[in-house]
């Protein structure tokens, strides 16, 4: 049996990384990125863009990287995207 928040989510027609945390990446073009369902920026440089979400770390290689803008749960960045690396613990 589904949980009540699961079939909320769904009757809202919400995405379900919403409830577990999973972090949501959407990249355009090689030149802007949209990370959604982050916790922290760990770290940031033109070249390096990491982000943790729970067990889950995704660090963004690139060069003259910039945030654009960024809240408690979505971060849009952009550059010349080169790399992106999910690392899950």
């Amino acid at each position: 049996m589904r949980r009540f928040s699961e079939r909320v989510m769904e009757r809202l027609g919400l995405p379900e990384e919403l409830l577990d945390g999973t972090m949501r990446l959407t990249m355009t073009g090689g030149k802007q990125v949209r990370i959604e369902n982050h916790q922290s920026l760990l770290e940031f440089t033109s070249e390096v863009l990491e982000v943790a979400a729970g067990r889950q770390r995704l660090r963004v290689i690139g060069e003259g990287l910039r945030i654009i803008s960024m809240d408690s749960t979505a971060l849009l960045a952009e550059g010349r995207i080169l790399t992106v690396e999910v690392e899950s613990a």
